[in-house]
């Protein structure tokens, strides 16, 4: 069962999860530039947050993401990339959420 702390040290990652989840769903051009923009500094958020306990593959990733959905710099894919990409960076997230928790609770 998962315990109400694990949403309270983990809402940073449960929301860009769920925010990955509702991009992956047609939305307007207006939406999507929002959306980097919000994800751009939630992500940052995150890395300052997480900086000592991520490791190296997943701070890279995390890096590779940022570039990705950077607001200034915009990178055009198909509809379907986009698609495959949130749901594969909503999962990421999670796992990333999962794997913290299962640090903390070890320490």
């Amino acid at each position: 069962m998962i315990k109400a702390s694990y949403f309270k040290e983990n809402y940073l990652e449960i929301i860009l999860a769920l925010l990955y989840l509702n991009a992956a769903l047609p939305h307007s051009e207006a939406f999507y530039t929002y959306f980097r923009i919000i994800m751009y500094l939630l992500t940052i958020a995150l890395l300052i947050k997480r900086w000592r306990v991520l490791g190296r593959i997943y701070i890279g990733l995390i890096f590779i993401f940022l570039l990705i959905d950077n607001p200034i710099y915009i990178i055009n894919l198909r509809d379907f990339i986009w698609v495959i990409y949130d749901l594969l960076v909503m999962l990421f997230y999670l796992f990333v959420a999962r794997t913290y928790q299962k640090k903390i609770s070890l320490n």
